[in-house]
């Protein structure tokens, strides 16, 4: 997996920071802005967006693996039902 390759590779491990840090702020950005719309309650953004950003990983790299019994739309109802417990409502 690349990850585990990424701490000794420095011209991998900041591709990869790159990428997480731009989903963080997106993520952060879609919370804070749930929260300012009444959608969501108060909550920790950034730390939220950490663990949604944690789960999308983790779905998304069994998909591309092709491991058994992980494919898009069971990736996609997963990350559902668990936003859905991550996100608090108002």
């Amino acid at each position: 997996m690349i990850r585990a390759r990424t701490a000794s590779n420095e011209p991998l491990k900041a591709a990869q920071e790159e990428i997480d840090e731009s989903w963080q702020r997106d993520l952060e950005a879609l919370l804070a802005k749930g929260v300012d719309q009444g959608r969501f309650a108060p909550m920790d953004v950034p730390g939220r967006a950490s663990e949604l950003l944690a789960l999308l990983d983790g779905l998304s790299t069994r998909v591309v693996l092709g491991q058994r019994g992980a494919d898009r739309a069971r990736a996609l109802r997963q990350a559902r039902s668990a936003a859905a417990l991550l996100i608090p409502a108002p």
